[in-house]
């Protein structure tokens, strides 16, 4: 399997979604891979160049079949027709398959395209959240964030989401409060060139310094990505510097924002230490940091 980005001019600008499937399957042969499927990912690149998103297969992990119309289930849309072919895959022992929209018709009658993935090259069934692929065919980002950063950063906010279901360190408001910010609401992503600052969140805007951010490893990612979809759902914290007193201290890492951090690795992000406890003491939380905050005093 191969992501490729492949200029639209390339694939004779299609204007339909089933336009699309059918350009990069010809493209994908035309190239010597067996076929494929658009990710519906674009990006223009800094020359100008537009491209579409596109995952390929080689014949040790696929192969393009003609499914007879009489051995599929009757559909009349195109999310229909994937599910007819899902199940006719079901039902003939092969790992997966999807329609790559070409159509033909012989004596027998009419044959839907088919690209048959093999056993060992795909995982049969995965159940995913709705609101993860909604996150992915919804939430924005600007022409100058690359894929991988897309794609690293929408695999730790689907992190990030996880956690928060069933985290402890955040009270039943702040968690609904955030939930909707990922089940309803369309979050546009920015880039931040802040010297030292990880990203910054609010609105329905996430401004992230990749430069920054990135090389500190995916738990920091995370939880800077709760942490600033927190302030989106409408919760702010103060801040602390090298001065600031214990109860001013207490008082910052008690914030939701600062909670929902722990919902990704048991700390957060300005901790020296490997874990911050959590006790819950009159219905508020207290957070008990084993080491002096770092960067942030």
């Amino acid at each position: 399997m191969t992501c490729k980005s492949i200029p639209v001019a390339d694939l004779g600008n299609p204007a339909t979604d089933e336009e699309r499937f059918r350009a990069v399957h010809k493209w994908a042969v035309n190239n010597k891979f067996v076929g494929g499927f658009p990710t519906f990912h674009r990006e223009r690149y800094g020359t100008g160049v537009q491209v579409y998103g596109a995952v390929l297969f080689t014949a040790e992990a696929a192969e393009c079949l003609d499914v007879e119309k009489r051995d599929l289930r009757e559909f009349s849309s195109n999310e229909e027709r994937f599910r007819s072919i899902d199940q006719w895959a079901s039902d003939t022992k092969v790992a997966a398959a999807f329609p790559n929209f070409i159509e033909d018709e012989d004596s027998t009658g009419i044959m839907f395209g088919t690209i048959v993935l093999k056993a060992g090259a795909v995982l049969r069934k995965l159940d995913i959240s709705e609101h993860i692929l909604r996150m992915h065919t919804t939430w924005t980002f600007s022409d100058d964030i690359t894929s991988s950063q897309r794609l690293r950063s929408l695999a730790q906010h689907a992190r990030g989401f996880d956690r928060v279901i069933t985290c402890g360190n955040l009270e039943p408001q702040e968690k609904a409060d955030v939930l909707a910010i990922y089940q309803t609401q369309v979050i546009d992503h920015q880039v931040n060139h802040e010297p030292g600052v990880n990203a910054r969140g609010g609105g329905r805007v996430l401004h992230i310094n990749f430069n920054v951010l990135f090389p500190q490893g995916d738990d920091e990612i995370a939880q800077t990505l709760i942490h600033e979809l927190m302030h989106c759902a409408g919760y702010r914290h103060g801040h602390i510097t090298r001065t600031s007193t214990p109860e001013e201290r207490s008082v910052y890492y008690n914030t939701a924002p600062l909670r929902a951090e722990l919902c990704i690795a048991g700390r957060q992000s300005l901790q020296t230490s490997e874990r911050v406890c959590t006790c819950k003491n009159d219905s508020a939380w207290i957070i008990w940091a084993a080491q002096v905050p770092r960067s942030a005093l």
